[in-house]
């Protein structure tokens, strides 16, 4: 048998190690619970003027210490957890005129309905015909005196001008 004053020591020493092994798991438990409370939910859809949603959106929230990207989804939806502190959100694409929205730090974040609104380029295209003339006829078409040309592959442009 062992002596009571080593048993009393040993169960003083145990007790001792369950109360700091508490302590320490309720400290992470409310570090934890401080930082889940510290954030929230954002989510929506984003959408064409014409009230159709758009896939593959580039949506990006800008807060103080953070940003964060992601890609509306097939169906336009988008969801981040983010910090609840006032936060910028941007949604831009191809073809996409650039959109920014401030949220503050108590505004609604959940079921957003974003509008954008599209870009359409100009188009620097030119359409260039190149052939080879065949030999030229002058003709009459409604009394006014032409040029009709022929062209290969059986299309015929005619000029009309003054002779």
């Amino acid at each position: 048998m062992l002596p009571t004053n080593l048993v009393a020591k040993s169960a003083r020493a145990v007790a001792i190690t369950l109360a700091m092994t508490l302590l320490y798991i309720a400290g992470l438990c409310s570090e934890t619970e401080a930082q889940t409370q510290g954030a929230r939910a954002l989510s929506g859809v984003i959408l064409t003027q014409q009230n159709e949603t758009l896939p593959g959106a580039t949506v990006i929230i800008r807060t103080a210490s953070e940003e964060q990207r992601i890609n509306s989804d097939a169906e336009g939806n988008f969801r981040l957890v983010v910090l609840d502190e006032s936060l910028t959100l941007r949604v831009e694409g191809k073809n996409i005129k650039p959109l920014e929205r401030i949220i503050g730090a108590g505004d609604a974040t959940e079921n957003l309905q974003v509008t954008v609104e599209y870009i359409i380029p100009p188009i620097h295209e030119n359409v260039v015909i190149v052939s080879t003339a065949l030999e030229p006829v002058i003709s009459r078409i409604h009394g006014t005196p032409g040029y009709s040309i022929g062209v290969t592959g059986g299309v015929t442009f005619r000029l009309f001008g003054e002779k």
